[in-house]
C-alpha cells in the first residue's frame, strides 16, 4: 500500500501504540522482535503483532528471521518520512516508561504492582526495585516507584497524602515518574517544589523525575540511577 504522508500522519495520529512501536524499530539498528517491542512497552505480543502487521501493510517496514525469531526494520527509504511523523506526534506513555523501568539495567529485584501497607492503608505499587548484598537476602533494601501521566493539583495532594502513610512501610526511598504525556512541566514543578517542601518531614528519601518527549530514555536511566543510589545509601 503507497499512500502519502499526510495519509500517513492520519493513521499514526489515532494510534499512539502504533507510535511507540515505531518509535522503537526506527531506534533499534538491528531492528526489534515482537516480543522485545512487548516487552518495553509492556504491552502483550499478540497486541504488537498486529500493530506490526499494520506496519507492514503500510509498507514502512521489512522483516528478517534468525531462528525462530522475526525482527522488524524500517526500509530506508521510508525511514526519514516515518522520522518526520514520530518527531510531530510521539509522546512516551505510562506503559512505554513503565516497560522501561520494570528491565532495569541493574542488579536489582524487580517486582510489580506490589501491595505495601502503610500507617493506616495498604497500597498498591507500581514498581518495586529490591537489593541485597547478602547471599541469603537479610537486610534487603526497598524502593517504590510509581509511574504517572495527567498530572493535576488533586494527585498532587493524593500524592503527598499517600507519602505520609506509606513511610510505616519502612522503604529506603519513594521515586515519583511523571510522563510528559498530559503533564506540563509547570505542572510538574509545582509537584517538586510541594516535595520539596514536605521531604525533611518523612522518614525515607523521595524524588520526582519528569520523562519527557524529546529524550525519555535520559530520564528514565537517571531515575534508574537515582533509585540505584537510594537502595545502596
Amino acid at each position: 500500500m503507497q499512500i502519502d504522508e499526510l495519509e500517513l500522519y492520519s493513521i499514526f495520529k489515532t494510534s499512539p501504540l502504533l507510535v511507540e512501536a515505531t518509535k522503537l524499530i526506527v531506534q533499534a539498528e538491528g531492528g526489534m522482535s515482537v516480543s522485545e517491542i512487548a516487552n518495553r512497552l509492556h504491552k502483550k505480543a499478540p497486541t504488537i503483532h498486529r500493530a506490526l502487521q499494520k506496519l507492514r501493510s503500510l509498507s514502512l517496514v521489512s522483516t528478517g528471521r534468525e531462528g525462530r525469531t522475526v525482527t522488524y526494520r524500517v526500509l530506508p527509504g521510508k525511514k526519514d518520512v516515518v522520522e518526520r511523523i514520530l518527531a510531530r506526534l510521539y509522546y512516551p506513555t505510562e506503559s512505554f516508561v513503565t516497560g522501561e523501568l520494570i528491565h532495569p539495567s541493574l542488579n536489582v529485584t524487580v517486582k510489580q504492582n506490589e501491595e505495601v501497607r502503610g500507617m493506616y492503608f495498604k497500597h498498591n505499587i507500581d514498581i518495586i526495585y529490591e537489593y541485597s548484598q547478602e547471599v541469603k537476602l537479610k537486610n534487603i533494601s526497598r524502593v517504590a516507584i510509581e509511574v504517572q501521566s495527567n498530572l493535576a493539583g488533586e494527585t498532587v495532594f493524593a500524592v503527598v497524602g499517600r507519602l505520609f502513610d506509606i513511610q510505616a512501610a519502612e522503604l529506603d526511598g519513594f521515586l515519583l515518574v511523571v510522563v510528559e504525556d498530559g503533564t506540563s512541566r509547570q505542572s510538574f514543578l509545582n509537584l517538586e517544589n510541594f516535595l520539596n517542601a514536605v521531604k525533611n518531614k518523612l522518614d525515607m528519601p523521595i524524588a520526582a523525575i519528569f520523562v519527557e518527549k524529546k529524550d525519555p530514555l535520559i530520564a528514565i536511566k537517571e531515575a534508574q540511577n537515582l533509585a540505584a543510589s537510594m537502595l545502596r545509601r
